[in-house]
């Protein structure tokens, strides 16, 4: 008794209610609600419409006739009646081999208009999809195909790293089935939207991004400040360019070392009066991600977060609306007491200290690092692309709170999910200048087409012409696109602060 009000009439209230919204979602597994409730309430952050999300066990005894959409979730189509009607037939990953190699996906997938299904249901239809005027019945598994690219479910229950302990791209289902360049998250829930959008039942979608087109975030990690340490000449570069027969190459080594040791001009990486004025050239902004600790040769070489210098630039960028954020040392990924002594670090100096992190070298383990950074009360992460190949590590362009498998909750922490970084494409894969960026185009129009978030990332020390020729006009001509688009721009911190404002209207 609550107020004088049973729980049985409180129950019913709560059912009828329910019952008299546009979209009512029904799903029938109670074991594992948890991950149901939050890939259906991650869709429909982005997609915006109205919705009520009920177990069928608080429906079973009321056979009400639902007004407007059902969207029902079971191994079968359970027995309700509604006016419009989708049910998405359940896979096998949420059943009792969850959380065991045994539930990975069977490949090669199938595919439906070319559409890769990661998890195939298991309803008796003669078809993936069967479309009459008012029901839409589904083998494709939109759920657990979903949950399992935004959790990073495969990651958490695979154990294949690389030399860095790295969950590579190559063991990858995107990567194994040809898809980590297409946000395959955001084309489930397009399609999703065209079935709902197909009964003309009066359910609009969210308007994102102030009506922009295009969100772009430019992030940039200062791994280094200075590219010559000192007396310490570039016997590296130098060797390297004499061995090439670079003559003109090595003359200009030796003359921007001897120039920044003298203090007549600055050092190379120490450039970011010209990162930040090319970026007002387009009328953007951005946010820097600084180091505070170093305890590996991964980590060697780099610099003090309290140089008096260092300390000056970060206050100067936080004038000028960019956001400074934290840049986890090489082990940090892995360790909180390491995670939480860096944070500090730069508490100490940052004004606004609710900001976001990416990860040294993108060290990543699932879900551990997710656990850290929220422990450590950080907004968001931005590190999940993979090192080696740009795409969609997540299969989604937006931000989205994760999940932990291993704890079976959502996450306090928004992931934002990184899409280009400039070193994939000189280091990793084709130096072509002209290719690269044609590439990035693609991948930036890619996101457009899904009203989606673009998420780059270039290093200060990318900039140095000499070092980096084939990378030289790439982010200038980068920006220039994008400016041509209608986009929509801000820090990363600001963008999600956007993002959470507009899922609580």
């Amino acid at each position: 008794m609550r107020d004088g009000i049973a729980t049985d009439e409180i129950m019913q209230i709560k059912v009828e209610v329910a019952l008299e919204l546009k979209i009512t979602i029904i799903y029938t597994d109670d074991q594992f609600s948890n991950p149901i409730t939050y890939t259906f309430g991650t869709i429909f952050s982005i997609l915006g419409a109205e919705y009520r999300i009920l177990p069928y066990s608080e429906v079973e005894a009321n056979k009400s006739f639902i007004k407007g959409l059902l969207i029902s979730y079971g191994r079968e189509k359970i027995d309700v009646n509604a006016e419009y009607r989708i049910h998405i037939y359940q896979s096998q990953l949420f059943s009792r081999d969850y959380g065991t190699a045994s539930s990975m996906p069977r490949l090669p997938l199938k595919l439906w208009n070319g559409l890769p299904v990661i998890y195939e249901g298991s309803g008796d239809v003669r078809e993936l999809v069967m479309q009459s005027e008012n029901l839409i019945e589904t083998n494709i598994d939109i759920i657990a195909s979903s949950f399992f690219m935004l959790s990073r479910y495969e990651e958490s229950i695979l154990n294949v790293r690389d030399q860095h302990g790295r969950f590579p791209a190559s063991a990858s289902v995107a990567f194994k089935e040809n898809f980590l360049t297409r946000p395959i998250v955001n084309e489930y829930i397009d399609l999703l939207w065209k079935w709902i959008d197909d009964f003309q039942i009066g359910i609009e979608r969210k308007v994102l991004w102030n009506g922009k087109n295009l969100a772009v975030i430019l992030t940039h990690d200062v791994d280094l400040i200075r590219k010559y340490r000192w007396w310490l000449p570039p016997l590296n570069s130098l060797a390297r360019t004499i061995k090439r027969r670079q003559l003109a190459k090595s003359l200009h080594y030796g003359i921007d070392w001897t120039t920044s040791s003298l203090k007549i001009k600055p050092d190379p990486y120490w450039n970011f009066d010209e990162i930040i004025e090319l970026e007002h050239k387009y009328e953007f902004t951005s946010s820097f991600y600084f180091m505070t600790g170093a305890n590996t040769k991964y980590d060697r070489y780099r610099y003090s977060i309290n140089n008096s210098k260092v300390v000056a630039l970060i206050k100067k960028l936080e004038r000028a609306a960019h956001e400074v954020g934290l840049h986890g040392s090489y082990n940090s990924f892995n360790d909180y007491e390491v995670f939480i002594k860096e944070k500090n670090k730069l508490d100490q100096i940052v004004s606004n200290k609710k900001y976001g992190s990416r990860q040294h070298y993108l060290r990543w383990k699932t879900p551990d690092t997710w656990q850290i950074l929220e422990k450590a009360g950080i907004l968001y992460d931005s590190s999940l692309g993979y090192a080696d190949h740009n795409g969609f590590r997540c299969g989604v362009c937006f931000p989205y709170k994760p999940f932990d498998v291993m704890a079976d909750r959502k996450m306090d922490i928004w992931e934002l999910p990184l899409i280009v970084m400039d070193k994939q494409s000189s280091d990793y894969q084709d130096t072509n200048p002209e290719y690269i960026f044609q590439r990035t185009k693609r991948l930036i129009n890619t996101v457009k087409n899904h009203n989606g978030v673009f998420v780059l990332l270039t290093h200060n020390s990318s900039f140095y012409r000499l070092q980096n020729f084939e990378l030289s006009n790439f982010y200038e001509k980068v920006l220039a696109y994008m400016s041509e688009q209608c986009v929509f721009n801000s820090s990363a911190q600001e963008l999600v602060k956007h993002w959470q404002n507009s899922i609580a209207q």
